[in-house]
């Protein structure tokens, strides 16, 4: 059986080359092989994405297994508010990991309560004599076959392995500063009572991946996090081409006056994007996100995009 990523990989390929048909059959509209060619890579997209919802549905569930080690989790037990602190700063970062896949820094309390309902995060397992916890969560796939439980897990593993600044500032742009400071909280929890955690998790792609939080690594990850800060995020106007999409939320355009960008898009903006194809003149908005590290100086500076409709169109509704 062909793993979800692996299918997800050969989508991915097809929307490219459906893309790059429909341009050319847009510039060629008597080429009968270019539009051949585009329904037939758009066909094959669909039935992909029809093949990885099936596969993401019968997974069901993402379990994640956190194991604690130290005096406070000695002989399978662990205090009460200790578990109250540990369970509550991870789920607080997984949720707003995946708040903010969904909407960016656009919060409210039906979104809250909606991605809420959609990860259903539970303590599903105490292994029996050990400090070993199991957390579980619904696999949920979107009409495209995404998982957002998923997905958060993938970026909060990877946050979690950044070994130095620079890594830490990759991943702001991803997860948003607000779960950076809930992610620190957890790590700070951890070391407060003492404790170690190992963490691991049997991902879609066939890979396991693990995490190791040691005394010495709980608290320099803690104090990298600590180190950041955001400026104040700056809105622009952009006017360009569309240089290619994907729907894994990025979407790069040829902007008139800054020239290429890679701007990240959150899935409340998926309808817009669907209207778009490669090749095609658009205008919108745009949000530069600048974050810093305060000990050594490193800047790091990501595009979000606000909204952004094909040029014939003349109004769109701000998002962000």
């Amino acid at each position: 059986m062909s793993s979800i990523a692996h299918l997800q990989a050969l989508r991915e390929a097809a929307l490219a080359q459906a893309q790059e048909h429909e341009l050319l059959a847009d510039q060629s509209p008597d080429n009968v092989f270019y539009r051949l060619t585009y329904r037939q890579a758009k066909e094959r997209s669909d039935n992909l994405t029809a093949e990885i919802i099936e596969l993401q549905r019968q997974r069901e569930k993402e379990i994640v297994e956190v194991r604690l080690v130290g005096k406070t989790a000695s002989r399978g037990t662990l205090p009460l508010d200790a578990l109250a602190v540990i369970a509550s700063s991870f789920s607080d970062t997984v949720q707003r990991i995946s708040r903010y896949s969904v909407a960016g820094t656009r919060q409210s309390k039906m979104l809250e309560a909606d991605v809420r309902r959609r990860l259903d995060l539970r303590l599903a397992s105490v292994a029996p004599g050990s400090t070993r916890l199991f957390i579980s969560g619904q696999t949920s796939p979107d009409l495209f076959g995404y998982s957002l439980l998923t997905q958060t897990l993938d970026h909060t593993f990877d946050l979690l392995a950044a070994e130095a600044p620079v890594a830490v500032l990759d991943q702001v742009s991803a997860v948003g500063h607000h779960s950076v400071v809930a992610l620190q909280r957890y790590l700070r929890g951890l070391h407060n009572f003492g404790l170690e955690a190992e963490m691991s998790w049997d991902t879609p792609a066939h890979s396991y991946r693990t995490w190791y939080g040691d005394k010495s690594r709980l608290v320099s990850l803690s104090s990298m996090l600590g180190r950041l800060t955001q400026e104040a995020p700056v809105t622009f106007s952009f006017t360009g081409i569309v240089i290619s999409l994907s729907l894994k939320g990025v979407v790069e355009i040829e902007e008139n006056r800054q020239g290429r960008i890679v701007a990240r898009y959150f899935d409340v903006l998926l309808p817009s994007i669907q209207r778009l194809h490669v090749g095609q003149e658009c205008s919108g908005t745009m949000v530069k996100q600048t974050v810093v590290h305060t000990t050594t100086g490193l800047r790091k500076s990501s595009f979000v995009l606000g909204n952004i409709v094909p040029r014939e169109e003349n109004q769109y509704t701000v998002l962000i």
